[in-house]
């Protein structure tokens, strides 16, 4: 007679447990969406690097003026939702070109998280 036995302990492949590196990138501080009223006394080189990018990334529907595309808040937001500190610039680089299909690099995260950090919004590693 087979012998009878607990419930089945279900365990996950070693990799599934183990989360990548502590500290390789920058961690959000706050919740999300970040209020434009943090942001709004930029001064400086900052505020010139914000405003070029709000610009490069406002898509913009001329019959309608409503945004049709990818915006600088939608960008601002899925970046800031993929600094957990274990992702590295280049890493949230990667996954906002793969799934928003924008053309960003690491130096581009990295100014991103250096100024919301500036704001304590943002830590850095």
């Amino acid at each position: 007679m087979p012998k009878a036995s607990g419930p089945e302990e279900l365990t996950a492949a070693p990799e599934l447990l183990t989360r990548g590196p502590q500290g390789t990138g920058p961690r959000r501080l706050t919740l999300l969406p970040i209020a434009s009223s943090a942001l709004a006394d930029l001064t400086g080189d900052d505020r010139t690097w914000w405003q070029t990018q709000a610009a490069r990334f406002t898509a913009e529907d001329s019959s309608t003026g409503l945004a049709s595309g990818m915006t600088w808040d939608i960008l601002e937001f899925e970046a800031a939702n993929l600094m957990d500190g274990r992702r590295t610039p280049a890493e949230i680089a990667s996954l906002l070109e793969a799934g928003l299909g924008v053309e960003v690099d690491a130096a581009f995260v990295s100014q991103l998280a250096k100024i919301l950090a500036a704001r304590k919004l943002v830590a850095l590693p």
